[in-house]
């Protein structure tokens, strides 16, 4: 596209927006106006013919109605700017652009102006091919690349591929990566190929993994638990993980203000490897429980919050929060519950919280009733609230289900009266 094609095109991009502004100022303002556009003399000109120029598989017929441009008509930059919103507007293209097409007598002068409209439509991945030497499965390579079928894809995509490849191999262990991304264009269909040809090159791999720092539970145990092994190219991401899993093993063990520091890496002469996590365990905690009667121990303690970021009393006062919650929701209104923190012989290496709870009585059902419901009987209304409780606290350990109503009934009892009394969730 020439130059000049270039400039008319972006001048008619702005001429909508422009040309309210410029007539108001005008009006307003006594001074005489600028010098005017390079083209504005085409503006008002009887529009001689309109074409559209569009690849397959778009058709004309259902694109040229969205052009609202009359032809025989002055032409209207708000009209041709409309049209420009309507077509971009569907999604399909990359780019929209109307270029002038003056028409001039044998003489030169100007008799009317054309319009073409160009619409150069998106591309879409249909491949991404990988070859050559990956060293690491493909399917997280892929993953990395955060591109799949159907998406879109522009000049910029073979750079973007490049990145995040050479990236994730790096990470994963090799840093000699190298690549190159090649492009193939279907032109009939709009759809591109990928091709990326990787060398992974030497990996770097993991000579050694120590543990350093006040880890309180055996280095053998802490290895089995890490999925990084000593031989394997170093993966940045699988020691993240590995990180992550310490940390929740020592909050499993009780150890609920440990610390897992990210892994330290020491290169070695012969271009491998040594890494080292640095943990400190902190204070083992023990739990005991007094008076959960309603709640067994296992259940209280899932409640407490797993984030090791927040301090122990802060933790502690979120775990009393939710213990209540759980008594109100099953009908215990006036539980109290108290958490007391006993150090132990060693100060910083052991200490035991107790949870002491005051359920009181439960709120219970004595009775279901039913006014003011003609058109539905009792006994239905009943089951749909069984339903529906049913559905909603079904799956928890604490909920103990009414009597359904036909035992009822064999036993002689009202359909809609009393309930044999049992503790409710709130």
């Amino acid at each position: 596209m020439s130059a000049s094609r270039r400039r008319r095109a972006a001048w008619w991009l702005l001429v909508a927006l422009s040309f309210g502004a410029r007539a108001a100022l005008a009006a307003a303002s006594p001074c005489p106006p600028g010098p005017a556009e390079p083209y504005a003399h085409v503006v008002g000109q009887r529009v001689t013919d309109v074409q559209l120029k569009v690849p397959r598989p778009h058709k004309l017929s259902e694109l040229r109605p969205l052009i609202d441009v009359r032809v025989g008509e002055p032409l209207d930059p708000s009209e041709v700017q409309a049209a420009l919103v309507r077509l971009f507007a569907l999604g399909h293209f990359a780019q929209v652009e109307v270029f002038d097409l003056p028409q001039r007598n044998a003489q030169g002068q100007l008799t009317g102006v054309g319009l073409l409209f160009v619409l150069t439509p998106k591309s879409r991945l249909r491949t991404l091919h990988l070859r050559g030497r990956l060293g690491v499965e493909p399917a997280r390579l892929r993953q990395a690349l955060r591109l799949v079928r159907e998406d879109e894809v522009d000049a910029g995509t073979a750079a973007m591929l490049h990145r995040h490849a050479l990236a994730f191999l790096r990470q994963s262990g090799y840093p000699a990566a190298r690549l190159q991304v090649r492009s193939q264009a279907m032109q009939l269909s709009g759809h591109v190929d990928f091709i990326l040809e990787v060398d992974a090159g030497r990996a770097q791999r993991l000579a050694h993994l120590d543990f350093t720092g006040n880890p309180r539970l055996p280095a053998t145990v802490l290895a089995d638990i890490c999925h990084s092994r000593v031989g394997d190219p170093v993966d940045l991401q699988r020691l993240q993980a590995d990180r992550e899993q310490l940390r929740k093993t020592f909050i499993a063990h009780d150890f609920l203000q440990a610390q897992v520091a990210p892994p330290i890496l020491r290169p070695r002469a012969d271009g491998d490897v040594d890494v080292a996590l640095r943990l400190d365990a902190g204070p083992r905690i023990d739990f005991a429980y007094l008076n959960n009667h309603a709640l067994s121990d296992a259940f209280v303690r899932a409640l407490l919050p797993q984030d090791n970021v927040l301090a122990l009393p802060a933790q502690l006062r979120l775990w009393r929060q939710a213990i209540l919650t759980a008594y109100q929701r099953r009908g215990y209104l006036s539980a109290h519950v108290q958490l007391h923190q006993v150090p132990g012989r060693q100060l910083a290496q052991h200490t035991t919280v107790v949870v002491q709870v005051d359920e009181g009585t439960p709120l219970r059902v004595a009775r279901i009733q039913f006014t003011g419901n003609a058109a539905l009987p009792s006994d239905l209304r009943e089951h749909q609230c069984r339903a529906l409780v049913q559905r909603e606290l079904g799956d928890d350990p604490a909920f103990e289900p009414l009597r359904p109503v036909d035992q009822r009934r064999r036993s002689g009892r009202a359909s809609s009266s009393r309930v044999a009394p049992s503790p409710t969730h709130i």
